[in-house]
C-alpha cells in the first residue's frame, strides 16, 4: 500500500491537476492532501470535487516540514508500506508510481526525474548530490541525467520512501519550516546507510511556484542552510564560520539588484540562526515583505526579459541577427560586463566583418577575454561608437555612471533594449519575431 502525501498551501491554481495526474497513475495510491491553512479555495475544490481524497486541515501554517509529518505519522498508523511525497505544483507521467516502485524496496529511496514548468527538455533535478564543501546541494549532475545511479541528495518535490525508514532515522526536521528539509533528510538517509536510488526513465513536471526569489525564500535560504551546517557539523566542520563572513560581506558590499532587494532578509536569517530562532520566521519580517514587493516585482520584470535574451543569445529563438542590426548603425563596439553572456556577445560580434569589437568595459582590472582586452570605465582608452550594457539589472544607473565618467561621446543600450528594438522591428515587418 502506498499513500501519496501532497502538502498544500493556497494551491488553488495547481491542486486540481496534481490530483488529477495521481488518479491517472497504472498503479493507483491512496491520496493525502494536508493543507497548511489556505485562504482560497483549495479545501474546498478537493471537498466538492475529490471525495476519495483524505484532506487533512491545519489552522496554521506548519511548514513544509510540519505537514509532511503529519502525512507520514498517518501513514505508519494506517500500515502503509511506502509513502510519495509531492509538491503540489506538479503533473506526474502516469507510469510514475509503477516505474518507482520497481525500483523501491524496505531499504531503497527513489526519485524521478524532474522537469521544470511543464518543458520536457528544461530538467531541474537529475541525480542531484550534497556538496560537502560548502553544505550545500546541487539539483542536477549532468554525466548522471540518463542512467539509474546512486545518489546522495533528493529533493522533497518528489520521493517515494518506504515507511520504515522513518523509524529508523526520524521524522522530518521541523526547526526548517520550508527549505533544507529534504537536504538534512537526505543525508540522514546518507548517514544510516540507506540506498536513494535516481530513476531517469519516469518523470514529473514542476511548476516552480514557490521558488521564485521572495523574501521569506531568502531568509530560509541563508538561515537553514547555516542551520544544517551546524547540525551536521562533524561532516561540515570549519565551513560555517566561512559561510556566515563571506554571505555577511556579500550582503552589504554587493551592488547587485538581486542582492539589494533581498539583503534584509538574508541579514536577519544570519542574525537569527546566531540566536537560534528557529522554525517559521517572526511577524517582523512577515511585515517587511510589504517594503520589497515594488523591488520585486520589477526583479521579476527584467529576469523575464534577462530569460528571453540568454535564449535568443542561445539561438533557440527566432530573431534578426545581432551583427546585421549592429552594423547597420555602428562601426566601433564596446561590451560592458564580461559575464557568460558578455562573452556570448562578443563571440556574435566577432563573426561580423562590418563590426570592430575595441574592448569590453568593466568594474574590474587586468581581465583577458581571449585576447580581448577588458577596461575598467575609468580608463576606457579611446572612443567608440557604441556601449552594449550586458549586466541588465543595473542597466540605468551604468548608464549613467558611463555617461560620467568617459570623455568621448557615443550611444549606451542594454542588451535588452536592443532585443526590444529587434523585435519591434520584425513585429513591424510583419515577422514572427523573437
Amino acid at each position: 500500500m502506498i499513500l501519496t502525501i501532497i502538502v498544500t498551501y493556497n494551491g488553488e491554481e495547481y491542486i486540481e491537476d496534481c490530483i488529477n495526474s495521481m488518479q491517472r497513475q497504472t498503479y493507483q495510491t491512496d491520496i493525502l492532501v494536508v493543507d497548511n491553512g489556505s485562504a482560497d479555495n483549495t479545501c474546498k475544490l478537493i471537498e466538492e470535487g475529490y471525495p476519495q481524497v483524505k484532506l487533512i486541515r491545519n489552522e496554521k501554517n506548519t511548514g513544509f516540514a510540519g505537514a509532511n509529518n503529519i502525512g507520514i505519522r498517518y501513514a505508519m498508523e494506517h500500515g502503509y508500506e511506502y509513502v510519495l511525497l509531492l509538491n503540489e505544483d506538479t503533473v506526474s507521467d502516469r507510469f510514475l508510481v509503477q516505474r518507482l516502485l520497481e525500483q523501491a524496496d524496505s531499504h531503497t529511496v527513489v526519485i524521478p526525474k524532474i522537469y521544470s514548468n511543464g518543458s520536457l527538455t528544461k530538467v531541474w533535478y537529475a541525480a542531484g548530490g550534497l556538496n560537502f564543501e560548502e553544505g550545500d546541494s546541487i539539483n542536477c549532475q549532468e554525466e548522471f541525467m540518463d542512467e539509474v545511479v546512486e545518489v546522495n541528495f533528493m529533493t522533497g518535490c518528489c520521493m517515494l520512501l518506504p515507511t520504515i525508514v522513518f523509524s529508523e532515522i526520524g521524522l522530518l526536521d521541523e526547526n526548517y519550516f520550508m527549505y533544507y528539509e529534504d537536504t538534512d533528510l537526505s543525508i540522514r538517509l546518507y548517514e544510516h546507510q540507506v540506498k536513494m536510488l535516481y530513476i531517469p526513465y519516469t518523470y514529473v513536471w514542476h511548476r516552480l511556484q514557490g521558488r521564485i526569489m521572495k523574501p521569506c525564500v531568502a531568509y530560509y535560504g541563508i538561515r537553514n542552510r547555516l542551520y544544517f551546517m551546524k547540525k551536521h557539523s562533524g561532516t561540515f566542520r570549519k565551513r560555517i564560520c566561512k559561510v556566515m563572513i563571506n554571505e555577511i560581506a556579500r550582503n552589504i558590499f554587493c551592488h547587485d539588484i538581486y542582492v539589494r532587494a533581498f539583503r534584509r532578509y538574508r541579514l536577519k536569517g544570519i542574525w537569527d540562526f546566531a540566536r537560534g530562532h528557529m522554525g517559521a520566521f517572526k511577524s517582523s519580517v512577515q511585515k517587511q515583505t510589504r517594503r520589497a514587493e515594488k523591488e520585486y516585482q520589477q526583479i521579476e520584470k527584467y529576469r523575464i526579459f534577462y530569460e528571453l535574451v540568454c535564449e535568443w543569445m542561445k539561438g533557440f529563438a527566432v530573431g534578426k541577427d545581432i551583427t546585421d542590426w549592429i552594423g547597420k548603425r555602428y562601426h566601433t563596439v564596446a561590451i560592458y560586463g564580461m559575464a557568460t553572456l558578455g562573452k556570448t556577445v562578443y563571440l556574435h560580434l566577432q563573426k561580423s566583418k562590418n563590426i570592430q569589437v575595441k574592448y569590453g568595459v568593466d568594474k574590474r582590472d587586468g581581465l583577458k577575454i581571449k585576447g580581448l582586452a577588458v577596461y575598467s570605465v575609468e580608463k576606457c582608452p579611446e572612443p567608440v561608437d557604441l556601449i552594449i550594457v550586458t549586466a541588465v539589472m543595473a542597466y540605468t544607473e551604468i548608464k549613467d555612471a558611463l555617461k560620467r565618467k568617459l570623455d568621448f561621446g557615443c550611444d549606451v543600450i542594454s542588451l535588452i533594449q536592443l532585443i526590444e528594438e529587434m523585435y519591434i522591428e520584425d513585429m513591424t515587418n510583419g515577422k514572427k519575431g523573437i
